[in-house]
């Protein structure tokens, strides 16, 4: 190989986002990293952004404080919500990905009806009236089904992280509010980004500094 070629290679080895050799779920994880990488850009770019218009005068009564005004540009809500799906959307596919990646690690050669049912269960506590209680029911009678193929021990360990062992608390588990946040995402609307004040601090008196969150 030539150097220039092994230039090429190292160069594009390095400026690689994505592990070298990483399994699926791994890269579907780097990726919502990335997401959510920009998306903090993103927001941060919007902040410098909204500083940049603080404008402050001195009271003109003499106190030794200031007034401040800001007028920060409107967010892109657009691209806000658009990374925002596009990071829960990874992040639910690298769960799948690693349900059937055990799956094909322990059945091989693994079946047809196992590779269409394979998918990474997130169960809830409630039953079709909205009743707790029913989660060990809901795991026994089906959602237990999507993760056959793996290892008992695999099976075991997926059953004790599912939100409905939370009881009526279940609603609170990360699982079910990625589950809940994908499907919406997926299936009905965009997510709505909002803009809140979350604190501000102003410095004492001939003090210009102003720092905003």
């Amino acid at each position: 190989m030539g150097k220039a070629k092994r230039l090429r290679k190292q160069r594009d080895k390095e400026s690689s986002l994505y592990p070298a050799g990483a399994r699926s779920f791994a890269l579907k994880l780097a990726r919502a990293d990335i997401h959510l990488n920009d998306l903090q850009v993103e927001v941060s770019r919007w902040i410098d952004d909204a500083l940049k218009t603080v404008v402050e005068e001195p009271d003109p009564e003499g106190s030794g404080y200031y007034a401040a005004w800001v007028t920060p540009p409107a967010p892109d809500y657009a691209a806000f919500s658009l990374l925002a799906g596009d990071c829960l959307q990874c992040l639910r596919s690298a769960l799948d990905h690693l349900a059937f990646e055990l799956a094909a690690a322990f059945t091989v050669p693994i079946t047809n009806q196992i590779e269409q049912d394979s998918e990474f269960p997130i169960v809830g506590d409630l039953d079709e009236l909205g009743l707790p209680g029913a989660g060990p029911r809901k795991w026994r009678d089906g959602a237990h089904l999507k993760v056959v193929g793996a290892d008992p021990a695999a099976q075991t360990e997926i059953e004790r992280l599912q939100p409905y062992q939370r009881g009526q608390s279940f609603e609170a588990d990360p699982l079910w509010q990625l589950g809940i946040l994908n499907n919406l995402d997926k299936h009905r609307t965009l997510h709505v980004i909002g803009v809140a004040k979350q604190g501000a601090t102003m410095l004492g008196p001939g003090m210009r500094n102003v720092g905003a969150i």
